[in-house]
């Protein structure tokens, strides 16, 4: 049902359907099919496919098929409904703006004739609708179609009978309406005269002349299948005789019969008659600078969205001029659309012209060239006049890339002609009054064959083209670097198999040696077209251009993609920083702010870089570099400019994170990671050499090392460390950033399960707070010596240490201090590690009620471990509770696919499964959640393995909560396999004395006991 395109067989082939200028449907009778009713059986040619396309090779041939069975219930209701769908179908196959605007000739056999007729009839009466139907219509064509009834038999029973020899028959009933007199037929074909009277267009009836086998008249009588009255002479209708029965008079079994080169003729006829409506248009003038180059690739979509915008009515003018604007990066291959628009539709402008609008003085030259070709008087003015007194004419204007440029001045005025525009400023979008399109990068696809189109590398094997595909995504396909490293390739300076290798170590040298030397390709070299951007932005001599330009540096050496403006914000908002560091107060970002955040002064920066495609930015003030732009960025600056650039980015990404532990806070640095990763590789060894800026670099990377440890880096220690040993020697020791960098090391020799070295340096920092005059930071101190007792087993020394210490400082401090909380915290931790449960509950309580009461955001760490005590209280409900709030914290604050909020998920299967015992749920729910829960703890490990290099507590915790839920699930070979990788692992990395080896080979013990008890039983 509905339309089928029998041709161009590829619908999405765009340079065939570019090709189309007519559009043919063909509509079967009752009880017919959309093909069968126009396929001749012995041969099986549907003549419409097969024949016509090659006659007619512009034409898109369509069929409509509808059901024909219980068409004509008593009324014109069938032929309605079908009408009505055949012009929704139409409305659909034709919603471009070229194919709206294409003729329309329609095709009907038999009944399908009068669905055409009362389509029409809607078409012309529901105009607002059906508009371009209307309009389209150049001709309609009949095969046998019953207009007039019949005085020679009664043709409801005959196509009955018809029907019931075809199998399919219809209720006799229903065809009452098709007899000799019927008021529904004589007013369908006197509406149709009528609907044909106000708007003339060709007709040509078929009509039979033999009589099918088992019938002793013709199905349609010639009076019937032919418009005219009897006795009438026919001035607008075309009456041919078929030698041939109902059935066969649509169906040819070679394009050599005769009825079929009598219906071609007729089709072609009326397509005439369709075109000469158009005015004719002959080329004249097309002054281009270049051909297209041969190896134009793909870009399918912008070339629809040209066609659709540009090409003119077929049978009305527009009523402005046709302006389209082409935007975006330089070398994304705007201009070669434009000469690719040029031979695609050189036949339907009068005249095609060319600007070169790069300055004033090229644009001038322009416009003297068309003068002299076209023999006008040699001034601007003139020759837009006399184009504004021309139709037809297209002014391509290219390169209008300076955004102070008033492209508009080079328009003709009036509402003739067509203007297509190319620039990198997307504020020029604002001139197409018929469109605009951003060229961006190729599709993957595309960018490979045209790589290997420029390599000339014909028919290329698989291995090839997966090679080609790598480099072209090295490259950002980017249309100008994939045709350079096509040069590159096809001059045999770098092999295919080899390029990516070698681009990776010498990419501005590799892309220059391919810069193609023939007239018909690209003018500059990728990084010598932005170059002149660059070049541009200089040239503006002021403030903005000159923050835009620093901007560029220190985006270029963080990620390339959604780079926050608020790095910048809270960079420039910080005035300590700009205290502690001479680097970051000598650059722009504070220069042209002098008195704190510009919002205004950073826009303009990214209005500039904007308008030369060099940047993007979304509705979120996130920008956006191409890579290759990122990479050129960098890669023109001399090495001390890019050595002071790069520390500039450091100090000013380290400027925008904190040392806060709040959750804000934190999720800041997580949302920083790939900017610090970006900004560290491209370091090139500077980070912790001597220098200048030396402390500005050392704590940047503590802060990094920050940010690190709390995503499950494995590299923070290394930041840290070294950090400390450049701070050791540039401050005072004992003071406080010395301590500061201490904590921060020993946070990371604690996080990766160093605890010996972890309690050392601690006990150095409370070795220098030791009867200071801080009782804060002394108990700050005693806190992390107490952790690390916990943490190494002596659970009893952690908790008489944090106790001696909350007496102590009782009075100093009070008991909603931070410190006071956190010493409370340990000795919960501790007395829980000691199954001392009703301690641990009470503590961890009263730090969450202090927490809450005095408005401080809860530590997680406390919720989970008190969810833990009430599981073990059996308390499940206020377990589940708890760990389901806990989980919405993490979710809220640290997003769904931070590790720690999907380890906190894995762990509420194991609460839910607990409050299923105590509510006799278990025999369904639990399996279930305890495989959900490994899952989880499977997707955790796996954000672990990709974040760090060795292994830590953590993940540890997670391989053992993946052995013991398939341990509890009854999967015991697993269990044990998993289970002994834990061990293993953790002998290794502590020692088999260890307290961490002593747990880990107490549950292998378990599972292996477990294993031997099940084979004893079932041997």
């Amino acid at each position: 049902m509905g339309i089928l395109i029998l041709h161009p067989k590829d619908e999405k082939d765009l340079d065939a359907n570019l090709e189309l200028n007519l559009d043919i449907i063909a509509i079967h009778g009752l009880n017919g099919d959309r093909e069968h009713t126009w396929t001749e059986p012995k041969s099986h040619k549907l003549w419409l496919r097969d024949f016509l396309p090659n006659d007619l090779p512009r034409a898109r041939v369509m069929v409509f098929g509808y059901d024909a069975t219980p068409i004509f219930a008593n009324s014109t209701a069938g032929i309605v409904e079908h009408a009505r769908d055949l012009l929704r179908c139409l409305v659909e196959m034709r919603e471009g703006r070229d194919e709206t605007k294409r003729p329309l000739i329609f095709i009907g056999h038999s009944l399908g004739g009068l669905v055409i007729k009362q389509a029409l009839i809607i078409a012309e009466r529901e105009r607002r609708y059906y508009k371009h139907i209307y309009q389209s219509t150049g001709g309609v064509i009949f095969f046998g179609t019953p207009h007039q009834g019949s005085s020679m038999a009664d043709i409801g029973t005959t196509v009955a009978r018809i029907a019931s020899t075809l199998t399919h028959k219809p209720d006799p009933e229903l065809l009452q309406s098709l007899k000799k007199g019927n008021h529904i037929l004589e007013t369908l074909t006197e509406k149709f005269r009528e609907h044909h009277k106000a708007k003339p267009y060709d007709i040509v009836s078929f009509y039979e002349t033999r009589v099918m086998r088992g019938f002793k008249t013709l199905i349609v009588e010639i009076p019937s299948a032919l418009l005219t009255p009897p006795g009438e002479t026919p001035t607008y209708e075309e009456q041919i005789p078929v030698d041939a029965t109902h059935r066969d008079m649509c169906r040819f079994s070679s394009n050599e019969d005769k009825t079929y080169k009598t219906a071609v003729r007729c089709i072609k006829n009326i397509s005439r008659g369709s075109v000469t409506k158009n005015i004719d248009v002959k080329n004249e003038f097309c002054i281009v600078p270049h051909t297209v180059n041969p190896h134009f690739t793909g870009r399918n979509d912008i070339r629809q969205q040209l066609n659709e915008g540009l090409i003119e009515d077929v049978y009305e003018r527009s009523r402005d001029q046709q302006r389209f604007v082409l935007y975006g990066l330089g070398g994304s291959g705007k201009t070669q659309m434009c000469l690719k628009f040029v031979q695609d539709h050189r036949d339907k402008f009068w005249g095609i012209f060319w600007i070169d609008a790069s300055s004033n003085e090229m644009a001038e030259e322009g416009f003297m060239k068309i003068a002299q070709t076209c023999k006008q008087e040699a001034r601007i003015e003139s020759v837009k006049q006399w184009l504004a007194n021309k139709e037809h004419w297209l002014l391509i204007i290219d390169n209008a890339d300076d955004p102070n440029l008033d492209i508009s001045k080079f328009f003709p005025l009036g509402t003739n002609g067509t203007v297509l525009i190319t620039t990198r400023n997307p504020d020029f979008q604002k001139y197409g009054s018929a469109g605009s399109c951003s060229v961006e990068q190729m599709c993957s696809e595309d960018a490979t064959t045209l790589l290997l189109k420029t390599a000339a590398m014909q028919n290329p094997s698989e291995k090839e083209r997966q090679s080609a595909e790598q480099v072209a995504k090295s490259l950002g396909y980017l249309a100008l670097a994939i045709i350079q490293a096509g040069a590159v390739i096809r001059q045999r300076l770098a092999s295919l198999e080899g390029f990516c290798e070698l681009y990776s170590r010498r990419k501005k040298e590799l892309l220059e040696s391919g810069r193609p030397q023939s007239s018909i390709e690209y003018q500059h070299s990728v990084y010598t077209t932005w170059e002149i951007s660059i070049k541009m932005i200089e040239e503006m001599k002021n403030d903005q251009g000159m923050l835009a330009l620093e901007l560029l540096q220190l985006c270029s050496f963080l990620h390339f993609d959604g780079i926050p403006e608020d790095i910048f914000e809270k960079a420039r908002s910080n005035p300590q920083q700009q205290a502690d560091s001479s680097l970051f107060s000598e650059c722009f970002l504070v220069r042209v702010m002098p008195l704190g955040w510009d919002p205004l002064a950073m826009g303009n920066a990214i209005r500039i870089l904007a308008s030369f495609s060099l940047i993007t930015i979304d509705a979120e003030r996130r920008i956006s570099m191409h890579p290759l732009v990122h990479e050129f960025s960098r890669s023109r600056l001399p090495d001390a400019e890019r050595s002071r650039a790069w520390m500039t980015s450091l100090v000013t990404i380290s400027t925008a994170n904190s040392f806060l532990p709040g959750y804000d806070d934190a999720k800041q640095r997580k949302l920083l990671l790939p900017h610090i990763d970006a900004c560290l590789s491209y370091s090139e060894g500077q980070l912790f050499s001597p220098g200048p800026f030396l402390e500005d670099r050392a704590w940047a990377a503590m802060k990094f090392a920050l940010a690190y440890r709390e995503n499950y880096r494995a590299n923070a220690i290394d930041l840290s460390s070294k950090s400390l040993e450049i701070v050791e020697t540039i401050v005072p020791s004992g003071g406080y950033s010395h301590i500061y960098a201490m904590e921060m090391v020993a946070l990371d020799l604690e996080w990766i399960g160093r605890d010996t070295e972890s309690l050392q340096m601690y006990q150095r920092i409370l070795d220098y707070k030791r009867g200071g005059d801080r009782p804060n930071e002394t108990l700050h101190a005693i806190n992390s010596v107490a952790k690390s007792y916990d943490f190494s087993g002596e659970h009893q020394k952690a908790i008489d240490m944090c106790n001696d210490a909350m007496r102590e400082f009782q009075n100093k401090l009070g008991e909603d201090s931070q410190d006071m909380l956190r010493a409370l915290t340990i000795v919960g931790s501790a007395s829980w590690s000691l199954k001392k449960l009703k301690v641990a509950r009470k503590c961890f309580e009263k730090v969450l009620d202090i927490q809450k009461r005095v408005c401080r955001d809860q530590s997680w760490e406390v919720m989970r471990e008190l969810s833990f005590v009430y599981l073990a209280q059996n308390q499940h409900k206020k377990a589940k509770a708890l760990h389901e709030e806990l989980v919405n914290l993490l979710k809220a604050c640290l997003g769904p696919n931070d590790l720690r909020t999907i380890i906190a998920m894995g762990n509420s299967e194991h609460f839910q499964s607990y409050a299923a015992v105590s509510t006799s749920l278990l025999s369904r729910n639990t399996p279930r959640r305890r495989a959900k829960r490994i899952v989880l703890s499977k997707r955790a490990l796996e954000g672990l393995r990709d974040t760090q290099s060795d292994i830590n507590v953590t993940t540890l915790d997670c391989m053992m909560t993946v052995a013991m839920d398939y341990f509890m699930s009854g999967s015991l070979e697993k269990a044990r396999i998993w289970q002994e990788e834990v061990a293993e692992l953790t002998i290794q990395k502590w020692g088999k004395d260890s307290c961490y080896a002593a747990d880990a080979l107490a549950i292998l013990k378990r599972i292996r006991r477990s294993i031997a008890l099940r084979n004893a039983v079932y041997w």
